[in-house]
């Protein structure tokens, strides 16, 4: 069976219980290939490092895994849309800012990933949350 790849879209304290869940629950048809945060600082305790200097992507070894991680100044930006083209993740984990579920939703469903994890609450507006709704039925995710 295929190892699925995973990407977690936002690094604070949710995304940080997803991927250490992913690491050590589903080690046998999981990867977590990437993740990615607004904030660089949210990778310093990750990299095991207290030099950390923020250029990405970067990859870093954890428990023996490579894990690129990028940079997202703003999650409908450059950096999350070129590390869905490049990771091509089946999984993606969005544990941003609610105000950033839709773009980031949008994003991942756009680019072709099927299994969208979205935290709760969905959106921060009646209208983000159809726009959610409609772009998962539009590309069947």
């Amino acid at each position: 069976m295929k190892r699925q790849k995973m990407a977690i879209v936002g690094f604070g304290g949710q995304g940080k219980l997803f991927f250490n869940a992913a690491r050590r629950l589903l080690t046998d048809s999981l990867e977590v290939v990437t993740v990615c945060d607004i904030n660089p600082e949210a990778f310093r305790q990750m990299s095991g490092n207290e030099s950390w200097q923020a250029s990405f992507p970067k990859e870093v070894e954890v428990d023996s895994a490579r894990i690129r991680i990028y940079d997202n100044s703003m999650f409908n930006g450059f950096m999350f849309k070129g590390m869905l083209n490049k990771e091509k993740p089946d999984i993606v984990i969005v544990s941003t800012w609610t105000k950033y579920h839709a773009g980031v939703v949008e994003a991942a469903a756009e680019n072709g990933v099927k299994k969208i994890l979205c935290e709760i609450p969905m959106a921060s507006s009646l209208e983000d949350a159809r726009r959610i709704i409609d772009v998962c039925r539009k590309h069947g995710a």
